[in-house]
């Protein structure tokens, strides 16, 4: 069993690798808009305070890992269905849910290489971390990307359920990263936009992070318990959410559809 879970595994590292591999221009321009995103924070920050790009660039880290988290299961289940392969997938010797899990470790993988390269960039621009701070911005961002994985399948859930609601996801994730904190504190915000941050998990998890870093602060281990609170409840929500969805899609015959 561990060895054909490790061989799905593989496989669909490979399939990942091969996609991007097929399409150099899409992992250039990324690559480039990373860079030019990070070059115009600079220069805007400059006229702010240094600082404020340290703070800044911590959030911007954070946004690029909860954007992973919220979407590679959605982004999977569309690819299979843009492929028509997603009946494959669901036919395979193991449990739905397992098999659509598994294959977003590949996009996680990537997205270590992303911030390895964030954190490599940012020493060009003035931002120096000592390899202690990376071990824990890794490690941290690793631990918020598992937490937040019921968040990634009820989002997907909704999405294949309403169709062509990717839009809408864009929107949501937008917002969470303007009341979580990513730009600036929320206590910039006015009172009531300050009661919804204080509400959402990413508010407590940039928190966290944040505290991690600071060696003048303690570590607030109060928000990561919060964000372990949210994870452990909308688990079993999500998956009995993507199970609902995919019986009726399947039982509509629709959800091959993209």
């Amino acid at each position: 069993m561990l060895k054909s879970i490790k061989n799905l595994i593989l496989g669909f590292l490979l399939k990942e690798f091969y996609i991007e591999k097929s399409y150099k221009l899409g992992f250039l321009s990324r690559t480039v808009s990373v860079i030019f995103q990070l070059l115009i924070f600079y220069f805007l920050c400059k006229l702010i305070s240094p600082q404020y790009f340290e703070f800044l660039f911590i959030g911007i880290l954070f946004s690029r890992s909860v954007f992973y988290s919220f979407t590679s299961f959605n982004e999977i289940i569309r690819q299979e269905q843009y492929w028509e392969t997603i009946e494959n997938l669901i036919l395979l010797p193991y449990n739905e849910f397992i098999i659509f899990i598994i294959s977003i470790i590949p996009k996680y993988l990537f997205l270590f290489i992303e911030t390895i390269f964030y954190l490599i960039f940012a020493n060009f621009l003035g931002l120096y971390f000592t390899w202690l701070q990376i071990i824990i911005i890794v490690i941290i961002l690793t631990i918020f990307n598992i937490l937040f994985i019921p968040f990634g399948i009820f989002f997907a859930s909704i999405t294949i359920y309403v169709r062509k609601g990717e839009n809408l996801s864009w929107l949501i994730i937008s917002l969470i990263d303007l009341l979580s904190g990513i730009y600036f504190s929320i206590t910039e915000l006015p009172k009531y936009l300050q009661n919804i941050s204080l509400l959402l998990p990413t508010t407590y998890a940039l928190n966290f992070l944040r505290s991690s870093l600071d060696s003048n602060t303690k570590i607030d281990f109060h928000s990561l318990t919060v964000v372990l609170i949210y994870s452990i409840i909308f688990f079993p929500i999500s998956i009995l959410f993507f199970k609902h969805v995919l019986k009726v899609l399947l039982k509509k015959g629709s959800l091959g559809v993209y």
